[in-house]
């Protein structure tokens, strides 16, 4: 009887190849505390609970390094199942901190593991509208909570997200324009600003800021906000899906909030489907393909990972 593979690979002293999803496996169980399962009837899928950002950093390092996608868990529903190895990255367990930055002050800390019970607590009040587990990962990344209407984004109380991008560079996103003196923080974000917002300003696209409501899958309106409202890249992540990079925490200020109500549903639900084949839509997807391409280009986050509304 002939020995198998494996028997004559042990006996010759060698080892069979591994593909790149068991070396990412083992590599990361090697060096992350956070807890990892996996569903045997799902393919090359993994499902990670991180204990801090530090893991998420090197996660994102071996992403790269095997070629796995990045997902963000608690959006929903997916609008189809990955096509190619992925780590599900879930943030509830070990990332969701909630603090105020100032004794009674207006502006709180929150890390995307937090759920809407935990900022109630907390007395924000305006999330008490939401389900008491929904994540803020699944808050601001979900379009169907982030539907505001076209250059009213400010609604969403968002002032400040950092935003792991592909490369492994944070990206710090806050108010920006001549009231707002602090420099882009990294080269890579000193280069793609400006390419949004020449896509913001091109004369073929100016039809979809004009409608009432953003089609779109990313929120470039947020570069034209509405009258009274201030120019925000943070609003460049609400409702993206985690397609842009991996959401590491936001600034929220509760007195945007308070203006919005009820929190999250605007008039996307009850206004009238685009046609899929009219000029306007194709105007937008040909938006989100190019804002994708300028943020993560190597497809190392989902895409596109939630249906569009």
């Amino acid at each position: 009887m002939q020995p198998s593979p494996s028997r004559r690979a042990f006996l010759s002293g060698r080892r069979s190849a591994l593909s790149n999803w068991e070396q990412f496996v083992l590599a990361l169980k090697a060096r992350v505390q956070g807890e990892l399962s996996s569903d045997p009837n799902q393919e090359a899928q993994l499902h990670w609970q991180p204990v801090s950002a530090a893991e998420v950093h090197f996660a994102l390092s071996l992403c790269r390094r095997f070629d796995i996608q990045c997902h963000t868990v608690g959006i929903a529903p997916p609008l189809n199942e990955p096509d190619m190895p992925t780590l599900w990255v879930d943030p509830s367990a070990g990332l969701n901190q909630v603090q105020a930055l100032e004794t009674e002050g207006p502006l709180w800390f929150v890390q995307p593991g937090c759920t809407m019970q935990q900022l109630v607590d907390v007395g924000l009040t305006a999330f008490a509208k939401l389900p008491a587990e929904l994540t803020v990962a699944g808050w601001v990344l979900d379009r169907r909570w982030q539907a505001w209407g076209n250059g009213h984004t400010r609604f969403s109380g968002v002032v400040h997200a950092s935003l792991l991008m592909d490369d492994g560079t944070v990206s710090s996103l806050g108010p920006f324009g001549a009231r707002n003196s602090k420099p882009l923080n990294t080269p890579r974000l000193r280069q793609l600003v400006p390419e949004l917002f020449q896509l913001s300003v091109t004369s073929g696209n100016q039809a979809c800021f004009l409608a009432d409501t953003w089609r779109g899958r990313y929120r470039l309106d947020a570069l034209q906000p509405a009258l009274g409202s201030e120019l925000n890249l943070a609003h460049l992540v609400l409702g993206s899906g985690g397609d842009l990079g991996w959401l590491e925490w936001l600034v929220i200020d509760e007195r945007l909030l308070a203006l919005s109500e009820p929190l999250g549903l605007a008039n996307v639900f009850d206004a009238k489907p685009v046609d899929a084949d009219s000029a306007l839509a194709v105007r937008w997807s040909e938006l989100d393909a190019h804002i994708k391409q300028l943020f993560d280009p190597d497809y190392r986050f989902s895409f596109p990972l939630q249906a569009l509304l």
